[in-house]
């Protein structure tokens, strides 16, 4: 029931009740859909834990940070309006993350948000070509060689720009269907629909989305490549899509950015002006003249330094969570080469835990701790029958999927949050459903490895907090030294 409603919400969320339901969406269907999606979440906890996960909190405490941005500025009539403004893409997490226990509910997620883009992309296209009356489909823009159009999408993706940072961050997830020596499945799966998503990009002409491509490029093919030979790659890609029109003619340097570059400074001054708690959720523009168009700005000025912290104490786990997870174990790279495809045991190297830390996080007899190169283990007294984690184990499917699967397909989504993250430096959208929706497949798949042991325990929320706050402390400073570069350079 809970997988069943989150499909359908998310379908809604992106292609707007007056789409799927026409005159019925006067009766707030979305809101009934919602509460049976989130009921049916409740029904589907079990032993799982809802606020184990340090990103939990971090989702309640960025609603609570909503409210108080308008409290603390005089707004407090607006404070629900702004509440309810944020809950829909803030539950998209736990709806996703309770629900989704196999790959198979993942590819159906996928599936969903493809057949979004892939509308959302013929739409623009006939618009472009027929003409856009009410400007809903396209917006048009002067060029070097004229007047172009640029194709946007329903709802929270009405604009070219956020359009493509959804696309950035669906590109990488078809991989969800690639199958090793199955060529015919692979095309039609995932190397076609990817030429469809990459045109969906080219149309929106978002420069942002451009850079974003090259960042995939690079992350996507650093392990079989290298870092040095993908940054390569990426700089004559940049010539490719430059040459091929992708930016519509017009410049992709900083100067071309100075409008962009000064709203980060009036947001810097913003967040000066209100330091705790912001100017307001989605207030930003009221204050200058146009969006800020990049998330770290945006957030800290809107929610300031408290709502900042709760945004990177939900971004810091889920990268950390995806990143540990991609890296297989030294221990299954030792049982792969002995072909003993079937030992349970495999943990990832360097967990840094101690006995008595192995206990209190419930691994128990079977918690094995590698020590640097030498994989150096310790085996704790008892039988080496694996348990799982409490609250994991026994909850997913009778035939989990192989170590090495769950390890590709979390590689495959740490692109996919780099893409997104990437375009979101040009872009404004830090509280947008995607974000949080790519969080909950991440902890979806986390939970998958914690099941069979081969993810390490979730991080403390002590640890977590202390690695947020410094990383606000530094985006705020590369800010600043970004923009006084530029200043520098006389843009």
């Amino acid at each position: 029931m809970g997988l069943f409603f989150t499909l359908v919400f998310t379908l809604c969320a992106y292609l707007s009740p007056e789409t799927l339901f026409g005159s019925l969406a006067q009766y707030h269907v979305e809101i009934v859909i919602a509460v049976l999606a989130m009921l049916g979440s409740l029904l589907a906890v079990g032993q799982y834990s809802v606020f184990r996960p340090v990103q939990a909190w971090a989702v309640l405490g960025l609603s609570m940070a909503v409210m108080l941005s308008f409290i603390f500025i005089g707004l407090k009539g607006e404070t629900l309006d702004a509440l309810l403004g944020i809950l829909p893409n803030v539950m998209i997490y736990f709806m996703v993350a309770i629900n989704f226990k196999k790959k198979s509910h993942l590819q159906l997620l996928i599936l969903v948000l493809l057949f979004t883009a892939f509308f959302n992309i013929f739409e623009g296209l006939q618009a472009a070509r027929m003409g856009d009356e009410d400007g809903k489909r396209i917006i048009m823009m002067q060029g070097a060689n004229g007047a172009f159009a640029r194709i946007q999408a329903r709802t929270f993706l009405a604009d070219p720009n956020d359009f493509g940072q959804m696309l950035i961050g669906l590109l990488p997830c078809l991989f969800f269907f690639w199958k090793k020596g199955s060529p015919p499945r692979n095309l039609f799966l995932v190397y076609l629909p990817a030429a469809v998503l990459l045109f969906g990009l080219y149309l929106t002409h978002s420069r942002g989305a451009m850079m974003a491509v090259l960042i995939v490029a690079v992350v996507a093919g650093r392990k079989k490549l290298g870092i040095v030979p993908s940054a390569i790659g990426a700089g004559l890609l940049f010539v490719g899509l430059t040459a091929s029109g992708w930016s519509g003619g017009r410049e992709v340097s900083a100067a071309s950015g100075s409008d962009r570059t000064d709203a980060w400074g009036a947001g810097l001054e913003l967040l000066k002006a209100h330091p705790l708690f912001g100017v307001g959720f989605g207030r930003f523009s009221e204050y200058y003249t146009i969006t800020a168009h990049n998330t770290l700005v945006v957030c800290a000025a809107e929610l300031g330094l408290f709502g900042f912290f709760c945004w990177m104490l939900f971004l810091f786990p889920t990268l950390r969570d995806c990143f540990v997870l991609s890296k297989p174990s030294l221990r299954q790279e030792d049982a792969e080469k002995h072909e003993e495809p079937g030992r349970p045991v495999y943990l990832p190297a360097k967990l840094g835990l101690s006995p008595a830390g192995a206990a209190h996080y419930g691994l128990g007899q079977t918690y094995l701790q590698f020590q640097g190169a030498a994989a150096e283990t310790a085996a704790l007294a008892g039988p080496p029958a694996m348990t799982g984690l409490p609250g994991y184990a026994g909850e997913f499917e009778d035939r989990p999927l192989p170590p090495a699967e769950i390890h590709r397909l979390a590689g495959v989504m740490l692109v996919s949050i780099a893409g997104f993250l990437a375009a979101g430096w040009f872009l404004s959208r830090a509280f947008t459903m995607t974000f949080f929706l790519i969080g909950g497949m991440i902890q979806a798949l986390y939970r998958m490895g914690l099941a069979q042991e081969i993810a390490p325990p979730p991080l403390t929320m002590a640890f977590a907090a202390k690695r947020s706050v410094m990383l606000c402390m530094a985006g705020i400073a590369m800010m600043y030294v970004f923009l006084r570069l530029v200043n520098l350079m006389g843009k």
